[in-house]
């Protein structure tokens, strides 16, 4: 699953100004009717409950909004330039980039739309510029600039429930059993590469599981990778190899805070205990 990824976001550019003046038989000296440029286009964040990774974005290195249009004879405005819209999952993180540094600017907690980088303004026209002393202007404005910014864009599942512990423990089986999930389960470890996830209903509401693969204290372990999205789930069930398995442990060496005002359920053996960590 396709978590994490950098991506250049540049915004439209303003249009300019026009330069015209009125020529008409009952206004000899005529005046000027330049229109504005039109507003240049923004870059919009959405919430999609439909998308589970980043895989749509995760290969686009660079989007661009549209340039507004130039103003014209007559008055008339430009057009504003298209906005570029991203539609990203429920639980996304956004970082402005900036070198080594990063800092968090928006969270993606529900279907709604967030204006992140807004595109330059129009320029004025000359029919905006005429005053008392200058009444027919020949200059009109330039539009603003674009704006680009470099974000780090960081998915974290919103689950209820984590399935944790080392490989092979049957979590795949639990998660198979109380939920609607279909997971591979073999009688070997490493089956489970990535996130499942499965869905209990009730009257009131939906609760969502999910399963992490299997955490070992190894480089490279594909549980310890996926951690981040047990961060907001509010449950943990962690099977239990034996007496000697130390997997609360190991997470707790990657992730110090990850159990603090959340509880853990320790299953072994079809025996369940609640212990507060």
């Amino acid at each position: 699953m396709k978590d994490n990824t950098k991506l250049l976001i540049i915004s439209g550019s303003g249009g300019d100004g026009a330069i015209s003046g009125v020529r008409k038989k009952f206004i000899p000296r005529g005046g000027p009717d330049g229109g504005d440029g039109g507003d240049g286009g923004n870059i919009i964040l959405k919430g999609n409950k439909n998308i589970t990774s980043l895989k749509d974005v995760s290969y686009i290195k660079k989007i661009k909004a549209e340039n507004g249009f130039p103003g014209s004879a007559g008055n008339k405005k430009g057009r504003k330039g298209k906005d570029k819209t991203i539609r990203l999952p429920i639980g996304t993180v956004i970082y402005e980039v900036k070198g080594k540094d990063k800092k968090k600017i928006y969270e993606i907690l529900k279907e709604e739309k967030k204006t992140i980088l807004e595109g330059g303004k129009g320029g004025r026209g000359n029919a905006k510029m005429a005053n008392s002393v200058i009444q027919y202007p020949l200059l009109a404005e330039k539009g603003e600039g674009n704006k680009e910014t470099l974000i780090e864009i960081d998915f974290i599942m919103e689950s209820d429930v984590a399935i944790i512990g080392k490989p092979n423990t049957g979590k795949s089986y639990l998660l198979s059993k109380i939920t609607n999930a279909k997971p591979n389960i073999k009688n070997y470890p490493y089956t489970t590469t990535s996130i499942e996830t499965g869905i209990i209903e009730t009257v009131k509401r939906q609760y969502k599981i999910i399963e992490v693969p299997g955490i070992e204290d190894k480089e490279n372990n594909l549980g310890k990778q996926n951690l981040k999205h047990t961060e907001r789930c509010k449950v943990f069930v962690f099977i239990k190899e034996n007496e000697e398995d130390n997997t609360v442990e190991t997470i707790k060496k990657i992730k110090p805070n990850i159990f603090d005002d959340k509880k853990i359920i320790i299953v072994k053996s079809y025996l369940n205990e609640e212990l507060k960590l």
